[in-house]
């Protein structure tokens, strides 16, 4: 889909990919560096949309190869839209990368502090954990915040409490997936099960 619309929502793609290694399947997850935006979470490949892009798709394999590397990828299909609490539009791609051996896999210590891969069968099995909370807030300072646009929707935000709720996963490296992730695999899996396994 060509983006021909003017939106004021961030925009964005993520690769879901299916790495499949020596007969097994697996999820790539990666852990976002320490120097980036929301250091340490836990994602897929991915990032915002450029005019120069010209669709959503070409995002997500764009930011795979400055994220992961160059690597040859059989794009399958996308997944529905996912909307963040902040109002940002991602569409996830799911992809399939073939390996030989696991220490072919490379990745950008700029944007990445390591990759994670989970099997595809314990993922199933597993299934997600359903989690809820409510934050507020409370107190703002705008004092290092040079943007208009972001203190007026601080400001917006003063005292109101946010209720939230989505999905979680406990990878085998201890670290957990959740927020707009959880919902993206979420929906992945559903989609798996439907198609019975078979991408």
């Amino acid at each position: 889909m060509n983006i021909e619309f003017e939106t004021d929502h961030f925009l964005a793609a993520v690769t879901i990919v299916i790495v499949t290694l020596e007969g097994t399947e697996y999820l790539m997850f990666q852990k976002r560096s320490d120097t980036i935006n929301q250091p340490g979470d836990i994602s897929f490949p991915g990032g915002h949309f450029e005019k120069s892009d010209g669709t959503l798709r070409e995002t997500a394999l764009r930011e795979f190869q400055e994220e992961i590397g160059n690597f040859e990828l059989e794009v399958i299909a996308p997944l529905k839209w996912h909307v963040t609490l902040i109002g940002a539009i991602i569409e996830p791609w799911v992809v399939r990368l073939t390996l030989s051996k696991e220490s072919d896999l490379t990745f950008s210590t700029q944007e990445v502090s390591k990759l994670i891969l989970a099997p595809l069968d314990e993922l199933l099995e597993k299934g997600l954990s359903k989690y809820e909370f409510e934050f507020e807030v409370k107190k703002i300072a705008t004092s290092e915040v040079n943007s208009d646009k972001i203190i007026q929707t601080i400001h917006k935000m003063r005292n109101r409490a946010w209720n939230h709720s989505g999905y979680a996963y406990e990878l085998p490296s201890g670290d957990v997936v959740w927020g707009v992730t959880g919902e993206i695999l979420k929906t992945f899996l559903d989609e798996t099960e439907r198609r019975r396994n078979k991408w």
